[in-house]
């Protein structure tokens, strides 16, 4: 009687996992983009669209190339909370700035290269672009000085949402500073202060 029920167990436990192979193969588990944010676009409201305004300090594009740009003290305020809250803090260098129409208008497309580690979070996946509306709080810098923001170097911090239903796109909020000695003590020191290295 007990070779039976074993024959019978191992045939059952065999049948079992044949089945768990075959559902394996036929609905491999699903796959994930890790690049994907999957925050909601509708989370853009209240502080996150303070913190990541699409924005640009006051004088961070100077139109001397030479001259480090002023401080922007509204705007040293919030870099903790900017630290703290953004996916991703580099610096990057203007490659180009573009344009692309939208509806009856056009937005700014401006072509970004990471230099260096980030200050914080990660840097972007894949190529590093922002698209500046004209509704964007930067949309009248970058219009004023097109030609000098090319080359230049910005802190970015930046923030990514889940795609709307009619793209496949992330969305990225961001702001802009200039590159300077002052910001970047002042974001190594408020790194510190949030326990980052």
């Amino acid at each position: 009687m007990a070779p039976l029920a074993v024959s019978r167990s191992r045939r059952l436990f065999c049948a079992l996992v044949a089945s768990a192979s075959l559902a394996l193969v036929a609905c491999p588990p699903a796959t994930t983009q890790a690049n994907v944010p999957t925050r909601p676009i509708s989370k853009w409201t209240g502080t996150e669209a303070v913190l990541f305004d699409d924005g640009i300090d006051v004088g961070a594009v100077p139109a001397a190339r030479e001259v480090d740009p002023p401080r922007d003290e509204h705007n040293d305020q919030l870099i903790g909370a900017r630290l703290r809250d953004a996916d991703g803090v580099v610096i990057a260098k203007v490659k180009g700035v573009s344009r692309e129409p939208l509806g009856d208008s056009s937005r700014f497309v401006i072509d970004l290269t990471v230099e260096g580690e980030p200050l914080a979070g990660k840097a972007p996946p894949g190529a590093f672009v922002l698209r500046i509306s004209p509704d964007s709080p930067s949309f009248g810098t970058v219009r004023g000085r097109e030609q000098e923001i090319v080359g230049r170097r910005l802190v970015v911090y930046y923030r990514l949402y889940a795609p709307p239903p009619e793209s496949d796109d992330a969305v990225l909020h961001f702001h802009l500073s200039g590159v300077s000695a002052g910001l970047l003590d002042e974001i190594k020191k408020q790194r510190e202060m949030l326990g980052g290295p």
